[in-house]
C-alpha cells in the first residue's frame, strides 16, 4: 500500500534564512528497500502573498461590517448579492433578513423613475448619485442618498454595482423643517410689507382728505391714490342722489374713466345689496355680473371687482368700487381691509365738509335774519 504525505513548515536554511517550505513525501521502492521520497518547494513568498492577502481581506471586512453607512452589491436588476450589517440595521432588520428580494421592493414608488433614470445614468457613465425613499421595517419612509459604481467583470463586461447608502432623514426633516420655517419668516415679511405700505397709504389719504375743502377734491385724490396703492385697473367713487333716486360717477379712471359724470337709476339690486344692506359687495366679472346688468357694459374686460359702501352720519351717500381686468388676480384680504378702511375715513371726511357748509350755511341765515332785523329796527326808528 503506496502511503503519501503533505505538510508545511519552517525551514532554516544554511545561512540561517527562515523559508517556509511544501513538503510532498511519499515511501517507494528503490532495490528492495523502502526509502521516502520527498519533494520540497520553497513557498515563503507565495505564502507571504496568502498572508497579505487574507490580512488586507480581514482589514476590508472590518472596514465594510464596521461602517454606519449601508455598503449594499447587486446584480444590474437590483438583486442584492452582498451588504453588510448596517444595511440590515438602519433598516429596522436582522442580519440576512433580506427587506428587498425582488431587487427594488422597498423602493418608494414615486422614485422609481428616478431609480431608473440613476441605473441609466450608471450604465453611461460608470457612476451615479441620488436621494430616494425605501421603506423601514416599521412602516416609515426613510431618506437615503446613495452613491454606485458599476463593477466588471474580467472580460470588462457590466455584472454588478457597488453602492454605499447613507441615511438622511433626520436631514430632510430638519430641511423640511427649515423650508416651512423660512416660508413663515417669508410671510410674515410679505405682510409686513403690505401692512406698512397699507399704513402708508392710509396716511396719504387721510393727509389730504384732512386738507381739501370739497367733496370733488377729496373723491378726486382718494381715487388717485387707491388706483396707485393696489395697482387697480378701474376706481370710480358713486355717488348717491336720494333726490332724483339717481348714482352719479363723480370720479372715475382707468375703463372707467369715460363713466366720469354721468348717471344712471338706483336699481334696486345695487341699491339694497349695498348701500340699504350695508355690505362690501365682491364678484368675479363686474361685466357680466347680473346685479349690474346694463351699468357697465361698457367696460368689457372688467373682471374681479368690490363695491364698498359709503356713510356719513350713518346716511348712504355712495359706492367706492375698485375693479381689475379679467385676466388679473382677486382682491385680496389686506386690500379689502385697506378699502374697508378708506371708505370709513372717506365717510369721516365728507361728514367733516358737510358739516362746515352746514355751518356756514346756518350762518350766512343768520347774517341774513341779523340784517332783516336791523333794517325793521331802523324802520321803526323812523316812524
Amino acid at each position: 500500500r503506496e502511503e503519501r504525505n503533505y505538510f508545511i513548515f519552517s525551514h532554516r536554511k544554511a545561512n540561517g534564512d527562515i523559508s517556509i517550505v511544501e513538503v510532498h513525501s511519499s515511501p517507494i521502492i528503490l532495490d528492495g528497500n523502502q526509502i521516502l521520497f520527498s519533494i520540497i518547494h520553497d513557498i515563503t513568498e507565495r505564502k507571504q502573498i496568502e498572508d497579505a492577502l487574507l490580512e488586507s481581506e480581514e482589514k476590508y471586512r472590518t472596514l465594510v461590517e464596521s461602517a454606519d453607512d449601508s455598503i449594499i452589491l447587486t446584480d444590474l436588476e437590483g438583486k442584492h448579492l452582498f451588504a453588510n450589517s448596517a444595511y440590515y440595521s438602519n433598516l429596522g432588520y436582522r442580519w440576512m433578513e433580506d427587506p428587498n428580494p425582488g431587487g427594488f421592493d422597498n423602493v418608494h414608488p414615486d422614485d422609481m423613475q428616478q431609480i431608473r433614470n440613476g441605473i441609466k445614468m450608471l450604465l453611461e457613465t460608470g457612476t451615479g448619485m441620488g436621494t430616494y425613499r425605501v421603506r423601514h421595517r416599521n412602516g416609515e419612509w426613510v431618506y437615503r442618498s446613495s452613491k454606485s459604481t458599476l463593477i466588471h467583470n474580467r472580460a470588462g463586461k457590466p455584472n454588478s454595482i457597488l453602492t454605499i447608502s447613507r441615511d438622511i432623514t433626520e436631514q430632510k426633516k430638519a430641511e423640511l423643517i427649515l423650508q416651512e420655517e423660512n416660508l413663515e419668516r417669508k410671510k410674515i415679511e410679505s405682510s409686513l410689507r403690505a401692512r406698512t405700505r397699507e399704513l402708508e397709504t392710509l396716511f396719504v389719504i387721510s393727509t389730504h382728505l384732512s386738507l381739501l375743502q370739497t367733496e370733488d377734491e377729496m373723491f378726486v385724490r382718494t381715487v388717485r391714490e387707491v388706483e396707485r396703492a393696489l395697482e387697480s385697473d378701474s376706481v370710480a367713487i358713486i355717488s348717491l342722489d336720494p333726490e332724483n333716486n339717481q348714482f352719479r360717477f363723480a370720479h372715475a379712471s382707468g375703463d372707467l374713466s369715460a363713466m366720469s359724470g354721468t348717471t344712471c337709476d338706483c336699481t334696486d339690486g345695487i341699491y339694497k345689496t349695498i348701500l340699504i344692506a350695508r355690505q362690501l359687495y365682491q364678484t368675479e366679472t363686474l361685466s357680466s355680473d347680473p346685479l349690474f346688468q346694463g351699468v357697465f357694459s361698457a367696460a368689457q374686460e372688467l373682471g374681479p371687482a368690490m363695491f364698498i359702501p359709503l356713510f356719513s352720519r350713518e346716511q348712504p351717500f355712495g359706492i367706492l368700487l375698485v375693479a381689475r381686468r379679467k385676466d388679473r388676480y382677486p382682491h385680496s384680504l389686506e386690500e379689502i381691509r385697506l378699502l374697508t378702511t378708506v371708505g370709513e375715513m372717506l365717510g369721516n371726511a365728507v361728514n367733516r365738509v358737510r358739516l362746515h357748509q352746514e355751518t356756514i350755511r346756518r350762518f350766512e341765515h343768520l347774517q341774513t335774519l341779523r340784517a332783516v332785523d336791523q333794517v325793521i329796527a331802523s324802520s321803526i326808528d323812523l316812524r
